[in-house]
């Protein structure tokens, strides 16, 4: 099962599975689970002249599912050296399951990390421009093609020392906003989107049809920082789930941090402040993946896999 689930404003889940035994490079399949536990497999393609794909984002709208999809050139004989270069599709689908086409992304002049998609068939993508490393947020037509960039201040991607704490950086020439992007999301919010950096006290940013609709700064109590939004309907608060910044410094500098200190707070969508935090029983914040129709939701291992086939069930806890 791969993390992290992710969600639609109706409270569907979208979860992808593999099995790493088969292949290195294993493409993932991806299944869409209903609240009545209702499971949809969702169709994907990879270009046939490929090797290595691998889906690196999910995003669902009301209608449509989107996956971005990178793969490598296919060698065209033995001897010839494997393919350097790495291309980028949006694999696009219906939430139906079926599958409605592979789009190319090689015109791009920035690399592409994570995709949002419009009931129009539209996109939003975020990335790194390819020469100066500099976060990009754009929208771009229903062909892949670039149409206009988002107004994306990125002096705080380099000034900020909550960034600069939970992403070190490793390589000569890089800059935290890359990793920063990296770690950044789209999350349904009705027919919208937002886009959100983890980890930092950046807006979020509200994007529709038309471009951006607003930028609002969240204001979470003590040291916590937004680690994800839930999806959640058009005219409903938004529930972020929230930890220190210690937590995010060492998941970045150990990759893998036991029992994070995590809450859920609902907050005010207009003014971003936070209004109640939300404690559930039973279940910890990491589990929840929707707050769609004022419930939270989320997926739950319930067996054993050393001992018995894979099982999961619907967790709901009313907000």
């Amino acid at each position: 099962m791969g993390y992290p689930v992710h969600g639609a404003s109706d409270g569907t889940l979208f979860v992808e599975m593999s099995n790493d035994t088969i292949t290195p490079f294993a493409v993932q399949d991806l299944f869409s689970i209903s609240e009545d536990a209702k499971v949809t497999k969702i169709q994907r393609r990879v270009p046939d002249d490929m090797d290595q794909a691998v889906f690196r984002d999910v995003y669902a709208s009301d209608s449509l599912v989107a996956s971005l999809l990178s793969a490598r050139p296919r060698k065209r004989s033995p001897d010839e050296r494997p393919s350097r270069e790495t291309d980028y599709f949006i694999c696009l689908s219906k939430r139906d399951g079926t599958f409605e086409k592979l789009i190319s992304l090689k015109d791009l002049n920035f690399q592409p990390f994570k995709i949002a998609v419009l009931e129009s068939g539209r996109f939003y993508a975020a990335g790194v421009d390819k020469i100066n490393k500099t976060p990009v947020l754009a929208m771009l037509d229903s062909d892949g093609q670039y149409l206009r960039p988002v107004t994306l201040d990125n002096r705080p991607f380099d000034n900020s020392k909550s960034l600069q704490a939970i992403y070190p950086i490793h390589e000569p020439g890089a800059r935290e906003g890359e990793a920063a992007i990296g770690s950044s999301g789209f999350v349904p919010f009705g027919d919208r989107t937002l886009f959100y950096v983890p980890g930092a006290r950046l807006p979020v940013h509200i994007l529709g049809e038309g471009g951006e609709e607003n930028s609002i700064p969240v204001h979470l109590p003590g040291d916590y920082l937004i680690e994800t939004i839930l999806p959640c309907a058009k005219n409903d608060t938004w529930v972020a789930r929230a930890q220190e910044v210690l937590g995010f410094a060492q998941m970045q500098s150990a990759g893998l941090i036991s029992n994070p200190q995590q809450a859920l707070f609902e907050v005010g969508p207009f003014d971003g402040n936070a209004l109640r935090r939300l404690d559930i029983s039973g279940v910890v914040p990491s589990m929840v993946d929707t707050a769609a129709n004022k419930k939270l939701v989320g997926l739950r291992q319930t067996s054993d896999m050393q001992k018995s086939p894979a099982a999961w069930s619907i967790i709901e806890h009313d907000r």
